[in-house]
């Protein structure tokens, strides 16, 4: 007889207590079920699902806690049944592959997702098999070996909320140890860190006056150039006295793919590119200058500003969302009428994450809002490159800095964390880097779970350096 998820069960594990920590929006597992519902979608095309039974055998590997299978489960469970299949049903993930495709079939399944959890190198993973189990006598007379319908798989670095599952310790910053590259006398405004080829690791794209340069770190240390895209779209009609260029790298329109929002001082608009494979290529032209980007309901919602005339600030009342907000944020409101960067970040934890925006002004006010309030959580001074994250994911804010002396003083990078309290406490802080930090960012560049700080850095004479901390 066929077992069947009942409503009432089917609300217990979305609603109830452990089994829905990522019932908050965006949470990191919520990103990595979303990215594997995505490619089950893929392997049921074709399929009437309405007529489908579907059976989950989801069991945990190396290095997982029931607590976090349970979780999983969870929210696996409830986007299979958001699809319009007739039922979903749960098996024990016991036995091998043939005995768990057997016991489906006998209970009058169609389909079985078979999904394994595990941790390897500071990365999650779910992968697995979506399997045909039905028999139909004269489909299997003519194809008697079908095989399987789709190999499944997706991955999230563990981070705070992974952590919080697995009961591990959380890192501990105790010091950096940086590597620079140097990259000869450039024109270097700008960089940022993203998965940009959809391989798994990640990349480091450096914005410079009319290109844009991919690279990506070598095993053995230092970083190779993967690509090199020329941005040949028309020239600015007027420029700021100090040349300024902004670099995002993320999924924007949410089909599950990178892409990359270009645009320095130099040329008139924004350019959007993606790699097809081979290359960056260019699909679209847009208005502004991409400044940072927001959660959205697919995709991210980016913020693109407008510099002042002659100046390198951007306006605060000239801020332009795509695709636009509903209404103007909180934090909008109580940003200052001019500024030099503006970033959004997010802090992963158990019970959702939070978010959070920056911006420093032209004085070197450096503001920090949480959520959508629209007063400050602190106010303090910083360099105009900054940039916010997790780094220890100990489910704190980093907030990662250059210094506020100014241009004709030896440049310096400050690491300072953000208290309950809503205080900073300084981590770290570099020697003299014998010039001025052009941009930071972050990301895992060796591809071993735990994030690294990249940054450019312009020395006295011209010449640009590449610096990772790690």
């Amino acid at each position: 007889m066929r077992r069947r998820l009942s409503y009432l069960l089917l609300c217990a594990l979305l609603l109830g207590g452990e089994t829905t920590p990522s019932a908050a929006p965006a949470g990191t597992l919520d990103s990595l079920v979303q990215d594997l519902d995505g490619k089950v979608d893929l392997a049921l095309q074709g399929r009437t699902l309405r007529r489908c039974d579907l059976a989950l055998a989801l069991g945990a590997g190396s290095g997982v806690t029931p607590r976090l299978v349970q979780a999983v489960r969870g929210l696996v469970v409830g986007r299979m049944t958001r699809k319009g299949l007739r039922t979903v049903g749960e098996l024990p993930r016991d036995g091998d592959s043939r005995q768990r495709r057997r016991r489906a079939r006998a209970g009058g399944y169609e389909l079985l997702l078979d999904l394994e959890l595990l941790v390897v190198e500071g990365h999650l993973h779910v992968r697995g098999e979506l399997a045909p189990v039905d028999r139909v006598l004269w489909r299997d007379i003519v194809q008697p070996d079908r095989g399987d319908l789709s190999h499944v798989s997706a991955s999230v670095r563990v981070d705070a909320e992974v952590r919080s599952y697995l009961g591990q310790p959380v890192a501990s910053i105790v010091r950096f140890s940086p590597h620079s590259m140097p990259l000869g006398k450039d024109d270097a405004l700008s960089l940022a860190a993203g998965d940009v080829d959809g391989d798994g690791r990640t990349e480091v794209a450096v914005l410079h006056l009319r290109s844009l340069q991919l690279l990506r770190q070598r095993s053995g240390g230092g970083f190779a150039t993967v690509h090199t895209a020329k941005l040949g779209q028309t020239a600015a009609a007027s420029r700021p006295r100090r040349a300024h260029g902004s670099l995002l790298v993320g999924d924007v329109d949410g089909d599950g793919k990178s892409e990359l929002l270009v645009r320095s001082s130099e040329l008139e608009r924004c350019v959007e590119l993606a790699w097809d494979g081979r290359a960056l290529v260019a699909r679209r032209e847009l208005d502004g200058f991409p400044l940072t980007a927001l959660p959205a309901a697919k995709g991210r919602a980016v913020v693109f500003g407008r510099m002042l005339p002659g100046q390198d600030l951007f306006s605060a009342a000239a801020l332009t969302t795509l695709p636009p907000l509903a209404s103007v944020p909180e934090w909008q409101k109580g940003l200052p009428s001019s500024f030099y960067a503006l970033r959004h970040g997010t802090v992963a934890a158990r019970g959702g994450r939070q978010h959070y925006i920056a911006v420093v002004d032209g004085s070197g006010a450096f503001s920090v809002f949480l959520g959508d309030q629209g007063t400050p959580l602190l106010t303090t001074r910083a360099g105009a490159a900054f940039d916010l994250v997790d780094l220890d994911d100990d489910g704190a804010l980093e907030i990662i800095a250059s210094g506020v002396e100014g241009p004709d003083v030896e440049d310096q990078i400050v690491v300072s964390r953000l208290t309950r309290a809503g205080q900073l406490r300084l981590v770290w802080r570099s020697a003299g880097l014998g010039g001025q930090v052009v941009d930071v960012a972050h990301g895992d560049l060796d591809g071993n779970g735990k994030l690294e700080v990249v940054a450019l850095i312009r020395q006295r004479g011209g010449a640009v350096t590449l610096m990772v901390l790690n």
